[in-house]
């Protein structure tokens, strides 16, 4: 599966755990803990590039991309904790690595 079949056939109503087996069956998520640094970087690249494009196609076709004045974008995958969402002090939870973010949100924005 490449992604735009991701898109055509993730259910309207999923929890995280489903959004996450699902995306596995188009990227191996615990590959990517494996990579080196500069494939990390060049995915991560990739993935930055493709959240620019979607958020222009999203805003052509109309969709919210702002809520009182600022930037929203709406999201129903799994709540990721890290450099630029840890609003508390210290580290990243690393263990996310493992449960991929499932339960994030419950725990971290609690």
């Amino acid at each position: 599966m490449n992604l735009i079949d991701f898109a055509k056939t993730l259910p309207a109503q999923v929890d995280e755990q489903a959004f996450i087996d699902h995306l596995q069956k188009t990227v191996d998520l615990n590959a990517i803990k494996d990579l080196a640094a500069g494939e990390v970087d060049n995915l991560f690249d990739a993935a930055q590039y493709l959240v620019d494009f979607l958020l222009l196609v999203r805003e052509r076709n109309g969709q919210k991309v702002e809520h009182k004045g600022a930037p929203y974008v709406e999201y129903k995958g799994p709540y990721i904790q890290n450099v630029l969402t840890n609003q508390g002090e210290g580290p990243s939870d690393f263990d996310q690595l493992e449960t991929l973010g499932v339960g994030g949100a419950d725990k971290y924005l609690a």
